[in-house]
């Protein structure tokens, strides 16, 4: 596995730049696109006109169905905006102490329904913050002994699982959210609890040549959340499924609770997997217009439906190139397609909203929200 490129892959996937200037009128413009026997209509409903940038925008849903938090990760600044009414909410910048200059400010946010208030990993802590005011109301966790590289809400939001490093030891630390107690650590380099809570997932490569680059075996291990025994392991190889691996364990689909779906970082694809078996389901890659490198996926977004995945890739190699595919989830195909190459004004990410059929399409200098319709 390329553990570096997968790194730079997650860094990438969290780093943007964001400042609120306005909300445009909303207005329909429809944008047919077929592919086959799919297609897919987009009316744009909002947008949200923001200063330019070239770097990748990350959005978070909020705790209302049309509040979005923007957020400025290299500042570390975060602000509130309501898309439907143009209201502004504080604007905030987080502490800096303990910042490197050489990693994102903001690396992971979250949203927290139950408590309605914000996790924010932020300079090396993860820190509980107010909804409204942004105002941290407490440190989580730090850095001070063990290195902090993202967390996960568990999906009833009763625990927060926290990966760390400790020198060449790595663990998932888990934070029952009611009282933040530390109360269990798991000796697991990821992991990501099943919609019902009862099993942890976690991928591996394994390789029988340490000096090796590439992995010989690849899988899942499941584990039963309450006993941490492990209770299933599912191995590929990956020399004989053309190297087709899980990376790190990414969103379930809505409604399908043993079906995860992972990014493929030696493509620029994902992958959609049956945890009762570890079977490969779809292997989907959309293909560049010009020849060079695989791209990264910068965004992965997951309809509340389970019908569609948004994925954006970019390439920097040959000069930044930009690409997106709407996947229908269900026949494998692209609903909408924006072919990885170099754009005038890109899509440098897409986010589906909870609850709804709309989708946030981020652009250099705007937030562009859509109302999708899929239709045979």
């Amino acid at each position: 596995m390329k553990t570096g490129r997968i790194l730079v892959a997650v860094l990438l996937l969290a780093v943007s730049l964001l400042l609120i200037s306005g909300l445009g009128k909303c207005f329909h413009i429809p944008l047919p696109t077929d592919h086959g026997n799919q297609a897919i209509t987009l009316p744009l409903v909002a947008n949200v006109r923001v200063p330019a940038t070239k770097e990748a925008i990350t959005v978070t849903q909020g705790f209302g169905r049309y509040d979005l938090y923007l957020t400025d990760v290299a500042g570390g600044k975060i602000q509130k905006v309501n898309w439907r009414t143009g209201s502004l909410g504080n604007w905030s910048a987080l502490d800096p102490t303990g910042c490197s200059p050489l990693e994102p400010h903001i690396v992971s946010i979250a949203a927290m329904k139950t408590a309605e208030q914000l996790l924010v990993q932020n300079c090396g802590r993860i820190e509980l913050l107010d909804k409204d005011s942004l105002i941290p109301i407490r440190v989580i966790a730090d850095s001070k002994e063990r290195a902090l590289y993202g967390f996960s809400l568990s999906p009833d939001e009763r625990f927060l699982l926290v990966s760390v490093k400790t020198g060449a030891r790595q663990s998932i630390l888990v934070y029952r959210t009611m009282d933040w107690t530390l109360v269990r650590e798991w000796d697991l380099g990821n992991g990501l609890l099943t919609p019902d809570d009862r099993t942890l997932v976690t991928t591996f490569a394994r390789r029988k040549n340490p000096s090796s680059f590439a992995a010989d075996e690849c899988g899942f291990r499941l584990y039963d959340a309450g006993s941490g025994h492990e209770v299933s392991e599912f191995v590929r190889s990956a020399k004989e499924n053309e190297d087709i691996c899980p990376d790190f364990p990414g969103p379930f689909v809505p409604g399908q609770p043993h079906r995860i779906i992972t990014t493929d970082s030696l493509r620029g694809g994902i992958s959609v997997w049956d945890l009762n078996d570890g079977a490969l389901i779809q292997h989907l890659v959309s293909k560049p217009r010009t020849l060079g490198p695989p791209p990264t996926v910068e965004s992965l977004s997951v309809s509340s439906d389970g019908q569609l995945a948004a994925v954006v890739t970019s390439r920097r190699e040959w000069g930044q190139e930009w690409g997106l595919t709407i996947w229908d989830l269900a026949t494998g195909k692209n609903a909408y397609e924006v072919s990885l190459e170099r754009q005038g004004d890109p899509i440098l990410g897409a986010y589906f909203c909870e609850d709804s059929n709309n989708v946030a399409f981020i652009r250099p200098n705007r937030v562009e929200v859509y109302e999708y319709r899929l239709t045979k």
